[in-house]
């Protein structure tokens, strides 16, 4: 990891960033607990404050043009924060994310657009709420908000403010349908169990595992699918198994100890 122009630097437990990594954030850089920030990662923005569990797959960048020349150039991520493969984020103006919110690989998102005054010219954030899906090759401009739960189909063009809890697509981006969100845990709930069974016995792992009542028992744990919680967190290895199963699923139970999967 290099470190360019700023002794601010606060990171969190059980983070994992690859070497190659730039970082270049002179008012601050925080990045909250179980977090991961892959290889060819760059982040250059005025502050850069991120939450627990934020994954950067590789070659995510924070910058390019307008960077580091206003102090609107901030950066805010919610917990659970994922972007894939070369997603850009271009904080010429701030960029707030919510909480478990995840960017599909070579997303951009843009805060700026001019070139010669006689185009015209934007500068404005983009604010994008929680629980949200930004499916990959999308592009979102300067002065978009995107509300909660909501998600942006694959190679969108989003040029306006999307409501909460709906799903948009296209160039540009129009509504396709609203989320009732609320999910029939009957039928999720005992398809996961079957699932998992077919790895388990796969890892050649015993495991005695059933589904109840919005909950899934495993080995005496009990794992709360629509509060996202589990009760006791000491989790063994087959437990974090299931966990991370879970977080595959879109299902993300924070722990404050990392995501780990038995490999066959």
């Amino acid at each position: 990891m290099k470190i360019l122009g700023n002794t601010n630097v606060d990171i969190g437990q059980h983070c994992e960033i690859a070497d190659d990594v730039e970082i270049e954030t002179p008012e601050g850089f925080v990045l909250g607990d179980c977090s991961v920030i892959g290889p060819g990662c760059k982040i250059r923005c005025v502050r850069f404050d991120a939450g627990d569990y934020t994954f950067f797959e590789k070659n995510v960048e924070v910058g390019q043009g307008g960077c580091l020349g206003s102090p609107d150039s901030t950066v805010y991520l919610g917990d659970g924060v994922f972007c894939g493969n070369g997603v850009l984020l271009n904080p010429s103006s701030h960029i707030d994310v919510g909480h478990k919110t995840g960017i599909g690989a070579h997303t951009q998102i843009w805060t700026h657009g001019a070139w010669h005054i006689q185009f015209g010219y934007k500068f404005d954030g983009v604010t994008i709420g929680k629980r949200c899906w930004i499916m990959g090759c999308s592009n979102i401009l300067p002065g978009v908000k995107i509300g909660n739960d909501s998600a942006v189909a694959m190679m969108s063009l989003v040029n306006k403010d999307v409501p909460n809890a709906v799903l948009v697509g296209g160039v540009p981006a129009r509504l396709i349908h609203e989320y009732s969100l609320q999910t029939d845990w009957d039928i999720v709930g005992p398809e996961l169990v079957r699932k998992y069974k077919e790895i388990a016995k796969w890892k050649k792992l015993r495991c005695n595992i059933l589904y109840s009542d919005n909950r899934i028992r495993l080995n005496g744990y009990e794992f709360n699918l629509k509060m996202e919680d589990v009760k006791p967190n000491d989790l063994t290895e087959k437990e974090e198994d299931f966990r991370d199963f879970l977080r595959r699923y879109g299902i993300k139970i924070f722990t404050g100890e990392p995501f780990r999967s038995i490999h066959k």
